[in-house]
């Protein structure tokens, strides 16, 4: 299995230790309710932005044999301390030429503010309302998804308000499919 990051700054090197903690949470932990290979097809690229290291995860849970909602999560491997940090999920569906707002994030996904890492829990947007937003009859299997989270944070002795942001663009068929045996509401997708 082959894990890559990207460092921002343009040097191109790998950050090794984060390759060490993605691969270990995979191998030791597992995903809560899917098999290895579905853990593999579902991983983003970790992403290291300032002194932030984080993965942005999308996922479609399935329902009785009917994807229901978009899953999306964020795993930060390394964050530095914070006195205030919170997270906002959108998602945007592009499809016919045009880019359509789904979903924002109401209100703060807050994280500890000690440095480190974190996982929050998954944020599940209704397909119902990809559908609504486009046309109630679209074929969603036509439409390229486009999932962002970001993070709005103040460092101690820094500015306030700094922020990071972690983006995935995907077509609706290629995103893994996550059975509801995972019950995603009460539970991290990543252990």
């Amino acid at each position: 299995m082959w894990f890559q990051t990207r460092d921002r700054s343009g040097s191109g090197v790998k950050q090794v230790g984060t390759l060490a903690l993605l691969t270990s949470s995979l191998v030791l932990g597992g995903l809560v309710g899917m098999p290895f290979s579905a853990a593999h097809d579902s991983l983003q690229l970790a992403e290291r932005q300032g002194a932030w290291d984080a993965e942005l995860r999308l996922g479609r849970l399935a329902k009785d044999g009917t994807v229901t909602d978009l899953v999306l999560q964020l795993n930060v491997a390394d964050k530095p301390e914070t006195t205030y940090a919170n997270v906002v999920y959108q998602v945007f569906a592009l499809y016919d030429g045009d880019r359509h707002l789904v979903y924002s994030s109401r209100g703060a996904r807050l994280l500890d503010a000690d440095a480190g890492s974190a996982r929050l829990i998954p944020e599940l947007v209704a397909i119902a309302n990809l559908q609504n937003v486009i046309d109630p009859d679209v074929d969603v299997k036509n439409v390229e998804i486009e999932a962002s989270v970001e993070v709005r944070y103040d460092a101690p002795g820094e500015a306030r308000d700094r922020r990071v942001a972690w983006t995935r663009t995907q077509p609706y068929q290629g995103i893994t499919e996550i059975t509801s045996s995972t019950q995603l509401s009460s539970q991290t997708w990543v252990d």
